[in-house]
């Protein structure tokens, strides 16, 4: 090998100087950094935008399954604004699960019967709104005849669905009375008969079906307007009648007041007793406005009197929802860090304007 060869190889095997290495190193952490942060940047916002549509799809189930029932509010099977009357007895506590409106609200500071304001699971969380909505179920089963004295209905099928203790409503073209049922016996027994002894003695929105004084309000006004009449007529219609009172609640035992701690809770079907149920989570707080039937501005419950709730025709519910997960928000000193989003929605009671 010539001396020009050997220098030649010597020059190839050369390694680097600590300057090159150094500025290897540099250039290699700059990448490393600038693709954490990029990571990080978008595992940020990946975790952001989750979270809005967590609470987009929350505000999204929430006001379809109040907004279903709402828009039933009232409803009978005979026909829309027919005189509703209750023959039920109406308990001091709970008073709200069967009322003869189809819709009544509650405020902020208004008492809700049966569920109290507190810290624990399913209770009541304080400053929000609360609504209670009845209306008759599904097609029914058709009047034959109507022995008012004896308060009992025969139908055209043993197979009315209707069980013992039931609460149904009946209906005509003149009227509609929520009661409950007794000797029902699905399946055998055609004959469907009012339960008298859920009936409160004296009270006037409480007689036999087909004995109602054709009104709601005080027992004067009834009084006034009372016709003489005992039976429904026949081919009149009894069917499943149902109730639901929707409020936000604490979540957790541990109270309602951290991130969190609220959520949107149903009770169905009439009583203190009855489990809620957890509805959709992270909702802390609703409001409801109504609209009267005539009038052009939206109202609070408080403005509405007992006697005007079947006179609403409109409910304006507002949500304020909070995502699931902390430090999402750009305003991390807030709520922990989460999303928070004020919806709102309105729903017409299809029944009270068609």
């Amino acid at each position: 090998m010539t001396l020009d060869a050997l220098h030649a190889a010597r020059q190839v095997q050369k390694g680097l100087s600590l300057i090159e290495l150094m500025i290897g190193i540099a250039i290699g952490m700059l990448i490393v950094v600038s693709v954490l942060s990029m990571y990080l940047s978008t595992s940020r916002t990946y975790r952001t935008t989750e979270n809005l549509s967590r609470v987009q799809e929350n505000a999204r189930i929430a006001f379809e399954l109040m907004a279903t029932e709402i828009r039933e509010a009232g409803f009978t099977p005979c026909g829309n604004n027919l005189p509703l009357a209750s023959a039920l007895r109406q308990p001091v506590n709970p008073g709200i699960w069967w009322n003869a409106t189809g819709l009544r609200g509650y405020d902020a500071t208004q008492v809700v019967e049966g569920v109290a304001v507190g810290t624990t699971r399913a209770s009541r969380a304080a400053n929000t709104s609360a609504i209670q909505i009845g209306a008759g179920r599904g097609t029914g089963v058709t009047i034959e005849s109507h022995n008012a004295p004896a308060a009992s209905f025969s139908v055209n099928t043993v197979h009315h669905g209707l069980d013992d203790n039931d609460i149904v409503i009946v209906c005509d073209n003149e009227l509609a009375t929520i009661f409950q049922v007794t000797n029902a016996s699905p399946g055998t027994n055609n004959t469907i008969v009012h339960n008298e002894s859920n009936c409160a003695p004296g009270n006037p929105g409480c007689p036999v079906p087909g004995n109602e004084t054709r009104c709601l309000g005080t027992a004067a006004n009834c009084a006034l307007q009372a016709q003489d009449w005992k039976s429904y007529a026949r081919n009149g219609v009894i069917t499943a009648y149902s109730t639901s009172l929707w409020y936000v609640g604490c979540a957790r035992d541990t109270g309602c007041n951290q991130p969190g701690g609220r959520s949107l809770f149903r009770i169905p079907n009439g009583a203190a007793a009855t489990p809620a149920q957890e509805i959709v989570t992270d909702v802390d707080n609703m409001q409801f406005l109504y609209l009267r039937r005539g009038e052009t501005n939206y109202v609070p419950a408080a403005s509405i009197a007992a006697n005007q709730w079947a006179d609403v025709t409109a409910v304006r519910i507002t949500l304020t929802l909070t995502s699931p997960d902390a430090n999402v928000s750009t305003n991390a000193g807030v709520n922990q860090g989460r999303l928070t989003r004020t919806v709102t929605h309105t729903v017409t009671l299809r029944n009270r304007v068609l």
